[in-house]
C-alpha cells in the first residue's frame, strides 16, 4: 500500500492543488492531467456527503490493487480532497488530560498510587485526576513515558496530557 502524502494547513482545492503541484513534476503533473481525461472521475473538491462517499469508494478501490505512477499521483490527489473535507465536516475534537489519564489508568488496571512517583504524592495525584489541578508539562512527559512503557503502540507524548 502507498503511503499517503499529507499536508497541513491546506486552505480551499485551490491550495490543495496548488501545493499538489509544487509538490509533483512538472512533467508527472502533465501526466496527471492525462490520465485524469482517461478516468471516468475527476478530483475536484468535495461540497456534499454524497460526493465525498464517492471519493471514499474510489480511493477504496484503488488501494486494493497496484497503481501506476501516474495512478499514484491521482491516488494523492484524491486522499487529499478528503482529507480537506473531513477537517471541515468531522473536526476532531481535542480529548480532555485528565479523561485520557482515567482512560489509561482503566485500561492498564493500574492503582492511582502508580502515579504518585509523576505527582509527587497522592494528594496531586486525586487533585489531578478530579480535574482540581493541571498536569505539568514535565508531568505530561513523565505520563507519556509511564505508558509507552506498557505498549509501545500508544505512542503518547506530552500534548496527549496537556490542554
Amino acid at each position: 500500500m502507498r503511503e499517503v502524502v499529507r499536508f497541513s494547513r491546506v486552505r480551499g482545492a485551490i491550495g490543495q492543488i496548488d501545493i499538489y503541484y509544487n509538490f509533483a513534476s512538472k512533467a508527472n503533473w502533465k501526466n496527471l492531467v492525462e490520465v485524469q481525461g482517461r478516468l471516468q472521475y475527476q478530483p475536484k473538491p468535495i461540497n456534499n456527503s454524497q460526493e465525498y462517499e464517492r471519493f471514499l469508494s474510489i480511493i477504496e478501490g484503488m488501494m486494493s490493487r497496484e497503481l501506476s505512477n501516474d495512478e499514484g499521483l491521482l491516488f494523492d490527489l484524491l486522499v487529499l480532497l478528503v482529507e480537506e473535507y473531513e477537517r471541515k465536516h468531522y473536526p476532531i475534537a481535542r480529548t480532555n488530560p485528565t479523561a485520557t489519564l482515567e482512560s489509561l489508568l482503566h485500561e492498564f488496571d493500574i492503582d492511582r498510587e502508580c502515579l504518585i512517583d509523576i505527582f509527587g504524592d497522592r494528594d496531586r495525584v486525586e487533585s489531578v485526576i478530579g480535574g482540581k489541578q493541571a498536569i505539568a508539562p514535565s508531568q505530561a512527559e513523565s505520563l507519556a513515558e509511564f505508558f509507552n512503557r506498557l505498549s509501545a503502540k500508544l505512542a503518547l507524548n506530552a500534548r496527549d496530557f496537556l490542554w
